[in-house]
């Protein structure tokens, strides 16, 4: 995958930080009831501020991996571990087992791309010379075999 890419998905997930955050503060009660966890208002506004942070770092980094776009990755990984201590410790209290599983394995999947991306872009913005040099390796494979593909057809 080439930088942009990476940079085409990690503003992807700062808008999935708005959307996540933007539910967590204007519709707190129905996250309660999803969770089965009582009346925690004030920690889900306070977790969706924190996500439309995570957001607005990413959507404002530029187009290039940079060390903004990294951190703000970091930051929503870091924000995972948080939303996934908390929802282990509400496990033990929920009214709504399913609904609390539906949201840790939603919330694990997403954990996965951010982490993947967090690396992904991580490592571009820390070593940009040896990043564009191995995707222009690969393309040159990629090509250097279809052209091989296409003379052993002759």
């Amino acid at each position: 995958m080439s930088a942009s890419t990476d940079v085409t998905v990690a503003k992807a997930l700062g808008w999935a930080s708005f959307a996540i955050g933007l539910t967590e503060i204007l519709a707190a009660r129905p996250v309660e009831r999803l969770l089965g966890i009582g009346d925690h208002k004030g920690l889900l506004v306070s977790f969706g501020v924190r996500e439309c942070a995570a957001g607005a770092a990413l959507l404002t980094a530029g187009d290039e991996p940079n060390a903004q776009l990294a951190t703000g990755m970091w930051a929503r990984v870091a924000g995972d571990a948080v939303d996934l201590a908390m929802l282990g410790a509400a496990a033990r209290k929920t009214d709504n087992p399913k609904g609390l599983a539906f949201a840790t394995a939603m919330v694990l999947g997403i954990t996965a791309l951010d982490v993947l991306y967090a690396i992904r872009v991580q490592d571009r913005q820390s070593h940009p010379v040896r990043t564009r040099a191995r995707d222009a390796r690969k393309s040159a494979q990629s090509f250097g075999g279809r052209i091989g593909q296409m003379l052993a057809g002759l």
